[in-house]
């Protein structure tokens, strides 16, 4: 979400006068609600408070990537283009909003790869040594529902996550993929007193992946069973099929109170994952159990004066995953991650539709990454501090219409890095030592983002979009391009 805060401006700044239009509010306060409790921690029953009007969206949208500088199972191109609608209800009280989403997915020249996400943290994974191209589908709905008050302080809600997608390589052995997630979340918020809101929602997800190879190729290829940062199988397959069966429960608590100018918003959320690999046959095989776990604490605070805004905000992340190996019985793959990061940001401009808006803000950020395999006796760890600073203008092009730029640089530096390798097999030459070349490259990141919003009617819009932003590293060769395009229809 960090790509928000620079927008952090629009919302007391812009604030929508008698002037302005239903969709001239929501279009200044969208790119804000982050800082809600609503979206910051996606509790269901914080809907009806999420202080936005009724609308509804369509979007077209395009955005890839492309460069050397990638980890090896990251393909060389990335491109990917869908529709996608949402839209926001109130009646009687009660709040409704639901989203909509298909995407095509073409990833080019993408190697060590026979699941949907090898880089999930899962390290039971399965691919052939060849680089191909894939081809993915995926839709994506997600609806919730706020109720009114109850009892006069509390309201409850809950959300409905549900996602299915399958891919397949043209390239022999020809891996294929097929996948679902489902979740289910319930919230409450209670009412303290004037200006102070506590909250609270619980989660359970069930996952689910098939993976299958060989069955539509000609060849027999050789397969690689891997099992961790330098643990592996290798035979050869006629044809197979595997299966990841998971689960995740999640709890969180929010408190939220404002006073005069001043808004403070706390987070706490912690998630447990598990998932556990088989091998199809007459009789299912254990292939692995994944473990992790997973928090995050979020502090947030605003102060608004007539011309000025300033925001901070204060987020810390840890994730803990061990794979109990199925031939050893041991936790043998573990990885480690801790990152404390911050935003600090001040805009400043008059409250009305033809004055320029700008604003700054500086994202430093601190990350330590730790990936061990013990029976291979494999191990890096990564220590990386990182600064962007970003900027906002909004123009008045004409009566009506305005356009946004959102430039960005930074910097990432790594510090300390370290890599042991007791056993240089074909996994560790082939995928964690080049992998940890890319993470521990200190590399420069620019970018710039652009809206450009045209009124249509009354109460219709149109949002243009256009964004940018390029990786440079200093001591590898090679670089990373990403864009991200889109044309959005507001009603």
């Amino acid at each position: 979400m960090n790509k928000f805060y620079s927008l952090i401006i629009l919302l007391l700044l812009c604030l929508p006068t008698k002037a302005q239009s239903r969709l001239d509010s929501l279009l200044y306060r969208l790119p804000l609600q982050p800082v809600s409790l609503w979206v910051r921690s996606q509790n269901p029953a914080a809907l009806s408070g999420a202080t936005l009007p009724e609308y509804g969206v369509a979007t077209a949208f395009a955005n890839g990537s492309q460069g050397r500088f990638r980890r090896v199972q990251e393909a060389a191109t990335d491109l990917q283009a869908g529709l996608y609608a949402e839209g926001l209800r109130h009646l009687g009280g009660w709040s409704y909003y639901g989203d909509f989403s298909y995407g095509k997915r073409w990833q080019q020249e993408l190697g060590w790869a026979g699941t949907d996400n090898p880089l999930s943290g899962n390290p039971f994974t399965w691919a052939d040594s060849l680089s191909g191209d894939w081809a993915k589908d995926f839709l994506e709905t997600n609806l919730q529902v706020s109720s009114p008050s109850l009892f006069g302080r509390l309201k409850a809600g809950i959300g409905i996550h549900y996602r299915i997608g399958q891919g397949a390589r043209a390239l022999e052995p020809k891996p294929f993929f097929r996948s679902r997630d489902l979740a289910l979340r319930p919230g409450l918020t209670y009412r303290l007193s004037e200006g102070k809101l506590l909250g609270a929602f619980a989660e359970v997800r069930y996952t689910f992946e098939e993976q299958e190879m060989g069955f539509y190729s000609r060849e027999n290829a050789l397969v690689y069973r891997i099992r961790g940062a330098g643990t592996f199988t290798r035979t050869p397959l006629v044809n197979a099929e595997r299966q990841t069966n998971g689960s995740r429960q999640a709890t969180g608590i929010q408190y939220e109170a404002h006073w005069q100018a001043k808004r403070l918003q706390l987070n706490a959320q912690v998630q447990q994952r598990r998932e556990e690999v088989q091998e199809k046959a007459m009789q299912p095989l254990p292939a692995g159990t994944f473990k992790e776990l997973a928090a995050e604490a979020n502090a947030d605070f605003s102060l608004q004066g007539e011309r000025h805004l300033l925001f901070a905000n204060l987020r810390y992340t840890y994730t803990n995953g061990q794979g109990i190996d199925p031939v050893f019985f041991t936790a043998n793959a573990l990885h480690s991650s801790q990152i404390i990061s911050a935003v600090l940001g001040i805009a400043h401009g008059e409250i009305m539709n033809a004055t320029p808006v700008w604003g700054l803000s500086l994202q430093p950020q601190i990350a330590q990454l730790l990936v061990e395999d013990r029976t291979a006796r494999v191990s890096y760890d990564i220590t990386s501090a990182s600064a962007t600073l970003k900027g906002h203008v909004r123009f008045q092009l004409f009566r009506y219409a305005t356009l946004t730029l959102q430039p960005e640089a930074g910097y990432n530096h790594v510090p300390a890095a370290t890599f042991e390798a007791f056993r240089n097999n074909i996994i560790v030459r082939q995928i964690t030592a080049p992998d940890y070349r890319v993470l521990s490259a200190s590399y420069w990141q620019s970018g710039l983002l652009t809206y450009l919003d045209v009124p249509v009617k009354t109460e219709q819009r149109v949002r243009l979009s256009l964004g940018m932003q390029h990786l440079q590293p200093g001591s590898i060769q090679g670089s990373r391009s990403r864009w991200n395009s889109s044309i959005s229809f507001y009603y």
